[in-house]
């Protein structure tokens, strides 16, 4: 099956558990082979505090695609709610040597 790009704008995408992740934003097209190689979601839901407001799923991780929904797979939101959590979160800030102090 074929769609228009303008078709699939804002269909809902879904994960296979069926945890809704956003809405298909854009299509990330490589110029050399003319093919789709990644999808922008924009996030929805409690994703909107972990990711940020965009983020990509590689075409790999696309289950199925209609007007009504795109299905993706479970790993493809955890991958990247875990990878962007960790480049959010703050890195220890060691305690400089003058402040540490011992117990006896």
């Amino acid at each position: 099956m074929r769609y228009r790009d303008s078709q699939l704008r804002r269909v809902p995408v879904v994960t296979e558990s069926g945890d809704q992740v956003g809405q298909l934003s854009g299509l990330i097209i490589d110029t050399d082979s003319h093919e789709v190689i990644q999808y922008a979601v924009k996030k929805a839901g409690t994703l909107k505090i972990i990711l940020p407001k965009e983020f990509l799923v590689n075409r790999l991780q696309v289950v199925s695609i209609s007007t009504e929904r795109i299905v993706i797979k479970d790993a493809a939101v955890t991958e990247t709610t875990t990878e962007e959590a960790r480049r959010k979160s703050p890195e220890p800030v060691p305690k400089p040597a003058g402040l540490q102090r011992s117990i006896e």
